[in-house]
């Protein structure tokens, strides 16, 4: 079977016309459409009725709200036909990764590393080879969103997703290998258990047909799991070529020191300052480190922890190894309060605090009558 991909969609939006098309969609999706066999099939679906017979004939690959196309990367969702899984195809580009994308997916998706319960590399479901177009490959992968979509509802499940990026980032480092870009648009969750209905997959806020507002569920009774993604950037290091160096790359976390130096830095170290950044700029400190987030209640155990992930000067910084160690010995210390307590911002407003804690803790208290641990059980 070929993989094929199915433009479908509704006025009052119309395509460009053929010609126009980013070259990926058109001609090397065309490409993996008639050269690519025993695939699975594919189709992506558009709003609307039209298709045109130009693109019918191509059987070119499009996304339910087009083609999105940063500096660096360009991505589309689809949908497996075999059993409707949502994926999402992204077009990976060797030569201009410090370590080939798809052989990352290839190394840490496959056995023996695939099953290792702390590898949080988002899964790979196939690669998608394009004979004529040898310059890229296109890895289609689950359709996972972002991290903080669903509010984090208490303290306790924020711990668990400082847990799963922690360990997450251990093993890639214990692998030798960095990440080079850890930022906040990096980790997704796979948020499948929080959704009482299907959402548009560009407009998770919204049920699939854009009529009503999503309803979520709550991660305490419906645990998910994170996973890194993007290693555009990643690297490997050989241990016998003594200590990792290598210049500093263009990452989306601001503030680096070594950023600042056209100099040759630790990658690892660089790594361990990212992390350390996204946890300051959502949960510990706010809108001075990350993009005017704010500051939430009730994480000042993480603080000083942050601090030193976010030393300026990198050998000082503690490794992943010593992250997760320090890590385990605060969680062992919180108490059921703190765990169970409300995940809420510095700034909200008085009475809705009051109304919201009124409502939250009898909630709390039948969790704690089901068992339901404050801290989310991942199977």
């Amino acid at each position: 079977m070929a993989a094929v991909f199915r433009l479908q969609y509704n006025p009052p939006w119309h395509p460009p016309p053929i010609q126009s098309l980013p070259r990926w969609t058109s001609s090397c999706i065309g490409s993996a459409y008639a050269n690519n066999c025993n695939k699975a099939f594919y189709t992506t679906q558009l709003r609307g009725d039209d298709v045109t017979p130009a693109a019918r004939a191509l059987d070119i690959a499009h996304s339910s709200s087009g083609v999105h196309d940063s500096q660096f990367s360009t991505v589309a969702d689809a949908i497996r036909i075999s059993d409707g899984t949502r994926v999402l195809i992204k077009k990976s580009e060797p030569d201009r990764a410090y370590f080939h994308e798809a052989q990352m997916f290839r190394t840490f998706c496959s056995d023996p590393l695939a099953s290792e319960p702390v590898n949080r590399c988002i899964r790979l479901i196939e690669i998608l080879f394009v004979p004529d177009e040898p310059r890229f490959d296109l890895i289609v992968m689950p359709f996972y969103y972002d991290w903080d979509l669903v509010p984090f509802l208490t303290t306790g499940e924020a711990v668990e997703f400082f847990s799963q990026i922690f360990e997450g980032l251990r093993f890639l480092h214990n692998k030798q290998v960095w990440h080079g870009d850890v930022k906040c648009n990096n980790i997704l969750m796979d948020a499948s258990p929080l959704f009482v209905k299907e959402v548009n997959p560009w407009r998770p806020q919204l049920t699939r047909d854009l009529r009503r507002l999503t309803r979520f569920r709550n991660r305490l009774r419906h645990p998910v799991k994170y996973y890194i993604i993007d290693f555009d950037l990643s690297g490997v290091h050989d241990p016998s070529k003594g200590p990792p160096r290598t210049l500093p790359g263009y990452g989306g976390t601001r503030g680096v020191p070594e950023f600042d130096y056209d100099q040759l830095c630790n990658p690892f170290a660089v790594d361990v300052y990212c992390l350390g950044s996204l946890i300051a700029g959502y949960f510990t400190e706010g809108e001075n480190y990350n993009f005017g987030h704010v500051k939430k209640r009730g994480f000042q155990f993480m603080q000083r922890l942050v601090a030193d992930m976010m030393n300026n000067d990198p050998a000082k910084r503690p490794s992943m190894n010593e992250v997760v160690s320090r890590f385990s010995d605060i969680k062992a210390g919180l108490s059921w309060w703190q765990l169970r307590s409300r995940c809420s911002a510095v700034d909200e407003r008085p009475l809705p605090r009051v109304f919201k804690t009124i409502f939250h803790w009898p909630r709390q208290c039948y969790y704690i009558a089901r068992r339901i641990h404050a801290i989310p059980a991942v199977g």
